[in-house]
């Protein structure tokens, strides 16, 4: 985990010596994920290996993303450190309101911005029970941060030069970033029907009780599939993990093995084998709703 995680962490610890995953339940949001690895909260928990990995998993979370803070259950919203390579440190953080959509907003590189973007956005709610501990908690954030000499920008430039590498934009509108060789064109080719097409198809697909029409819309989708094979087997790892990306930001859970398929293969190739490990956890044990914990 990135510097930053631990930071808070002992933010949290003096704000709240006696429970620090509760620190911001003022302002709606609780520690979860590996901050309850901090807490003590898996002394003597004895768990699958599977299950770990699946600890404040929300429906639409890509691999890549890692819970850190839940909101409300109402929406489903909650807030986790990003990364493109399980090697890597991660470049930002992200909320989803997984009750809604599996749309990711970007929350700035450190959890310090993150909340304090999250505060920012909260002065607009409509809720007076939160809004009277914002100006508290938000001023401790800021002391810190500058303590700290954390920047609590929405972008960075490591955000502006991720930009840069994004070979497409995904229904999770994060965009994906894989190795790709511009003089060749090889590691990522478009899908076989564009976002809007294929979001419309899923949609019918998840709608229908007929048979005979999910058989049809099957039928219409196994070219998208077939393509994608294609280009995994041409070396375009990226095309494969675009259509697990979109299958599970969009929610159609009759596809969750085609997307598990194309995730693990890709991912395998990419030498990203840990995000692969998660997609399987994952996609099959994927559970909708708030009760996520594994504790």
């Amino acid at each position: 985990m990135p510097e930053d995680f631990y930071k808070f962490w002992d933010f949290c610890k003096n704000s709240k010596p006696n429970n620090p995953t509760q620190a911001l339940k003022d302002i709606g949001l609780i520690l979860v994920g590996p901050y309850d690895v901090l807490a003590g909260k898996f002394i003597n928990v004895n768990k699958r290996d599977k299950e770990y990995l699946i600890h404040w998993r929300y429906y639409h979370d890509p691999p890549e993303f890692q819970t850190v803070l839940k909101g409300d259950d109402k929406s489903g919203y909650h807030i986790g450190y990003f990364r493109d390579s399980p090697e890597e440190l991660p470049v930002f953080l992200a909320s989803n309101s997984a009750n809604k959509n599996g749309v990711l907003q970007q929350m700035g590189a450190n959890i310090f911005a993150a909340v304090n973007i999250y505060l920012e956005d909260l002065k607009k709610s409509g809720d007076p029970f939160k809004k009277m501990h914002i100006g508290r908690i938000q001023t401790s954030i800021k002391k810190e941060a500058e303590r700290l000499k954390i920047d609590l920008s929405l972008r960075t430039d490591s955000m502006v030069s991720r930009e840069k590498k994004i070979v497409t934009r995904t229904f999770n509108k994060i965009g994906l970033v894989v190795p790709y060789n511009k003089k060749t064109q090889q590691g990522y080719r478009e899908l076989a029907l564009d976002n809007k097409q294929l979001a419309h198809l899923l949609t019918k697909l998840e709608n229908t009780d007929d048979e005979k029409q999910k058989t049809n819309y099957l039928s219409q989708l196994e070219p998208v599939f077939t393509y994608t094979s294609i280009a995994t087997d041409e070396c375009d790892f990226g095309t494969g993990i675009e259509l697990g990306w979109n299958i599970m930001a969009h929610g159609v859970s009759s596809l969750d093995s085609t997307a598990l398929r194309f995730l693990s293969i890709n991912y395998g190739l990419l030498n990203r084998e840990t995000f692969a490990k998660i997609a399987e956890a994952h996609l099959t044990n994927r559970k909708k709703g708030c009760r996520l914990s594994i504790i």
